[in-house]
């Protein structure tokens, strides 16, 4: 335990990067926080914070060592905070003023991201790694082996102005971020992304409507995802690291219904049993009338016909 100890504080002491430009190159001291031995790992917790110049309240990190002496984990948890008492000293009322309103102005557009900041994980080549997000909101999952080599994994939060236009029919959710690693991935990982109460009900709980999707070779790629409500979870698996967004399938509005024209046909109509109104009399020929004489004629023809004996 105590090499272990003094392992986290000399790697801490020899890899400032970790701690981002705004650390990198300042004189730094740290304290241990805490020592648990787990089964197979050391879990060290530090706070640090710069010598000079500093009131405030540290940042914290998490080593995790592996027994057999490499460095498994290392994450952030949390960075220093300057005493507001001293900023407020050091800044008049009207500049602070100015800084509120640009920066209220700066996040409604969507330049800055969430209180979320970057955190970085180290990866061992032997054991499991998992990254969680300062806010919970996305863990991605390595198995053994996944990496040759001691490497790094860094998770990046983002927002709109920072990401491609998404394809047409998508919408972005908040959680937009950026995965990158010093290493190759041997073996594909899973990025579980939360799934808000607002994001659920915008996709009419239909599981097909919520997609995680990533930005590849200049276009985004739409992830095999598995959509678990009751977990408010939506999770895929890949085998390499860029752009990652969970996006809304815009659902197609319903057509309104339309009375659908019965097509003429040239069928002939059959007849019916409706009767024929009768003839008017007027229209009907009238009967031949024999005068009286014309009907005497062949009766006297006959009588005047002579007797051929």
């Amino acid at each position: 335990m105590d090499q272990a100890r003094v392992l986290a504080v000399q790697h801490a002491q020899d890899n400032r990067e970790f701690y981002g430009p705004g650390y990198a190159n300042r004189e730094l001291v740290w304290d241990e926080l805490s020592a648990e031995e787990g089964e197979d790992y050391y879990r060290i917790r530090l706070s640090y914070r710069p010598v000079r110049g500093f009131r405030g309240k540290p940042g914290v990190e998490l080593l995790a060592i592996d027994k057999s002496g490499p460095i498994a984990l290392r994450q952030i948890l949390s960075e220093p905070r300057p005493s507001r008492r001293l900023f407020y000293g050091l800044a008049g009322a009207g500049v602070l003023l100015a800084v509120a309103v640009t920066t209220a102005g700066l996040f409604a557009a969507g330049v800055f991201s969430s209180s979320e900041t970057t955190t970085t994980i180290s990866l061992s080549p032997r054991a499991p790694s998992r990254l969680v997000s300062p806010g919970g909101g996305v863990t991605v999952d390595l198995p053994a082996d996944s990496v040759a080599a001691p490497a790094q994994l860094t998770y990046r939060p983002l927002t709109l102005t920072d990401i491609p236009v998404l394809p047409a029919r998508y919408t972005a959710t908040g959680a937009i971020f950026d995965l990158t690693t010093d290493s190759t991935l041997l073996k594909p990982i899973t990025v579980s992304i939360r799934i808000s109460a607002a994001d659920a009900v915008a996709a009419g709980s239909d599981e097909e409507n919520l997609l995680i999707q990533q930005h590849q070779d200049g276009t985004w790629i739409p992830l095999p995802t598995t959509v678990d409500f009751a977990a408010s979870t939506a999770s895929a698996q890949v085998d390499r690291l860029s752009f990652f967004a969970l996006t809304l399938r815009q659902r197609q509005p319903v057509p309104p219904l339309t009375e659908t024209p019965i097509p003429a046909t040239d069928t002939p109509v059959p007849a019916t049993d409706t009767p024929v109104p009768p003839t008017h009399r007027s229209h009907l020929p009238r009967p031949l009338r024999l005068r009286q004489h014309q009907r005497r004629a062949p009766l006297l023809r006959r009588c005047l016909k002579p007797n051929p004996r």
